[in-house]
């Protein structure tokens, strides 16, 4: 399933318990998608080689991988949040994705799509 943040937080502890699930899916090493959402004030830390099947969105908070590769198999957001990483961050959709950086530099950015994908990078992309 997609793994959504938010810091919305109730008085009965839900984002607390929903964050923690969340979490949780990311030990599995395969989720649908990764959503930080606009209200979210935290960071993410992935402690594992994490597969994407879908889109990757950071519009709040902070996304990190420390020495963990990422793949993403649809478009990659970074319209407001901050991600970070020393490893590889793999983009293998084979269809019409694209790619904002929002100013993150990539450590080591790879498009793999056999080549039967487009790739629309929406701004200047850094990697190094």
């Amino acid at each position: 399933g997609a793994c959504d943040f938010a810091s919305t937080r109730r008085a009965d502890g839900r984002r607390d318990r929903l964050e923690q699930r969340a979490r949780e899916r990311l030990e599995f090493l395969v989720v649908n998608s990764i959503n930080l959402l606009g209200t979210y004030t935290g960071t993410l830390t992935i402690n594992n080689d994490v597969t994407v099947s879908a889109s990757l969105n950071v519009n709040a908070g902070t996304l990190t991988t420390g020495n963990f590769n990422l793949q993403v198999g649809g478009s990659w957001n970074t319209n407001g949040g901050t991600f970070s990483s020393n490893a590889q961050v793999l983009l293998n959709g084979s269809g019409n994705f694209s790619i904002t950086s929002g100013g993150n530099s990539f450590n080591d950015l790879t498009l793999n799509d056999g080549l039967v994908g487009y790739w629309k990078l929406n701004e200047t992309v850094a990697v190094g």
